[in-house]
């Protein structure tokens, strides 16, 4: 595409991006810090993830997804009004899927999304593999809480069905950098449901997802445009066929050697010639025998 259009793409995609993060970030900042309870919650949560520190826990009024926000710090966002409505278990469950995506380091792979979306707008490859990632990102949070959380099955998915309910009585988009605990359409969460009610994967490295990525990752560099393309050919340079010069017996007469060079060597200011004739004409001494 023209550089025009792409640098004209890359602008609006960037000016959306700092839009909807500046309104998002500016109706965080007239949340109100948690109750001690419900910090003392996440900070039970977070020990059982391995964190260093908890986020700091936020509640909002508005109807929004309960996410993490991670501008210059990572922050928890619970909405009041869901948070009444969910049973203790319901709360826990909750607060460990929204951990479980900083344990996993989601916040950085969506401010990565953020920057390559605006550098990539025009390629539709990028955004089907932004919403694949996204969906096997909520899933594996899914599979986090389930490990810990085993016998409270039944809790976490009625918890994710009223949180869907909830979300979806908010006419707003969701947040670029925030990270919901729903997911957009109904096959995919049925999905995530069948996956919570079913599911038996524990949280490990896989050592064949790593492998597989490995090898997308070299295929997709080999396969660069850049690398692609063939580098220039050098200049080859010809190999003269090196002629064999007959053996000439005695002294060769001026007609026989002008008549060598012409053939052999060319005539001045003319390349030479690659291949002599068949026969060269020269002349024999008489005295030769």
């Amino acid at each position: 595409i023209p550089s025009g259009v792409w640098v004209s793409g890359v602008v609006v995609c960037m000016l959306y991006g700092v839009v909807v993060v500046s309104v998002y970030g500016r109706r965080i900042r007239k949340a109100r810090p948690a109750p001690r309870d419900v910090v003392g919650m996440v900070d039970e949560c977070a020990e059982a993830f391995g964190l260093r520190r908890s986020p700091r826990t936020l509640m909002v009024s508005d109807c929004v997804s309960p996410m993490v926000w991670c501008g210059w710090k990572g922050r928890l966002v619970l909405p009041e009004r869901l948070w009444s409505d969910l049973d203790e278990v319901g709360r826990r469950a909750v607060v460990c899927h929204e951990l479980a995506h900083i344990r996993r380091r989601d916040h950085w792979v969506n401010w990565l999304q953020l920057v390559l979306g605006a550098v990539c707008w025009w390629n539709p490859l990028f955004w089907w593999v932004r919403r694949r990632v996204n969906e096997e990102a909520e899933l594996c949070c899914d599979a986090w809480v389930t490990w810990l959380l085993p016998r409270d099955r039944r809790a976490y998915a009625k918890a994710l069905l009223r949180t869907k309910q909830y979300v979806t009585e908010s006419p707003r988009p969701g947040p670029v950098v925030g990270i919901g605990v729903t997911t957009g359409r109904a096959r995919r969460f049925a999905r995530r449901l069948t996956m919570v009610m079913t599911g038996t994967d524990r949280p490990r490295l896989s050592i064949s997802g790593v492998v597989l990525a490995a090898a997308l990752l070299a295929a997709g560099w080999l396969t660069a445009p850049a690398l692609a393309c063939p580098k220039a050919d050098k200049k080859c340079e010809t190999t003269k066929d090196v002629a064999v010069v007959p053996k000439v017996i005695g002294v060769p007469s001026p007609a026989g050697e002008n008549l060598f060079k012409t053939y052999l060597l060319g005539r001045p200011g003319v390349a030479p010639v690659a291949r002599p004739p068949a026969s060269v004409p020269m002349v024999v001494s008489p005295f030769a025998a």
